[in-house]
């Protein structure tokens, strides 16, 4: 939110999720400039216990001039508060302050005002240094945060090198997509998954996998996927919660039209389990080979 898209498109896009019925929403201290967490907390003033929010502290928002300027244009006057001038080089730092047990209490306790809810549904660790996890302070604070009732689940988001540090007992974030040559990271907690999609450069590649595999099931199958962008993107998000192990996607959808499909997709699916499994087989064929 409030990074490449301006207010006026994140506004329509959270209005129109929840129109559907999507009551979860990621965000970090960090995106949209440093107002991420404050302007979503606006948008859902009297829904935000209705809601299940994902925020995250660790990446510091961008600094200097420019970076100021977008605050500026985005949010008037009220945008100078979120200005950062010097890059904070304490991020890469296992050890500094930044990591510290008071310094992720401060943040959770801050995202709670910025949403003006009591509780969020998953306060996690953004993209730590894989060190982080050693620093008894910083997993105590996040266990208490979670005891204290500040967040339903705590955890870490981040890249393989740094989850599987971490106790079990935190939940993961973590992106995979099919186009990776690569198997998602194992863990035993409760894991979510982002990065579905692939991105500009991973889209076509997802698709061509994924026709693969539907092709090594049968040439029904293959056909169906072929003529169905819908199908094809059920396929897609069921066969990457089995491959991830994921109790659920975390998807960018700012397109209406993505959003109903992701939501048509997982709530009322046209494939059959055995079609699923299939496709997940063959989908580990393709991926090995890359």
């Amino acid at each position: 939110m409030l990074g490449k898209r301006n207010a006026n498109d994140s506004l329509a896009a959270i209005n129109h999720a929840w129109e559907l019925g999507i009551r979860a929403f990621d965000t970090a201290a960090s995106y949209g400039y440093g107002a991420g967490e404050a302007w979503l907390g606006s948008v859902l003033a009297g829904r935000a216990k209705q809601a299940w929010i994902i925020t995250k502290y660790g990446v510091p928002p961008a600094s200097g001039l420019r970076a100021n300027l977008v605050r500026v244009m985005r949010h008037g006057s009220s945008g100078v508060r979120f200005w950062r001038w010097r890059k904070n080089l304490n991020y890469n730092d296992a050890l500094s302050a930044h990591w510290s047990a008071a310094a992720i209490q401060k943040a959770a306790e801050n995202a709670l005002l910025n949403f003006r809810t009591d509780r969020l549904g998953a306060f996690l660790l953004h993209a730590p240094p894989a060190e982080v996890a050693l620093r008894d302070d910083a997993v105590d604070a996040m266990r208490k945060i979670r005891a204290s009732g500040i967040a339903e689940y705590v955890g870490v988001s981040g890249s393989a090198d740094s989850l599987g540090r971490f106790p079990s007992d935190l939940i993961v974030q973590f992106g995979f997509n099919v186009s990776d040559n690569r198997m998602p990271v194992e863990s035993s907690g409760v894991r979510l998954v982002n990065h579905v999609m692939g991105g500009a450069t991973g889209a076509a590649k997802i698709n061509e996998r994924l026709l693969a595999a539907a092709n090594l099931v049968d040439t029904s199958l293959f056909a169906r996927l072929s003529a169905d962008p819908s199908l094809r993107q059920e396929a897609l998000l069921r066969c990457t919660l089995v491959l991830s192990g994921a109790m659920a996607p975390v998807l960018s959808m700012f397109a209406p039209a993505h959003q109903r499909a992701n939501v048509e997709a997982l709530l009322r699916p046209r494939l059959s389990s055995l079609e699923v499994s299939s496709l997940v087989q063959n989908l580990i064929t393709v991926i090995k080979h890359g």
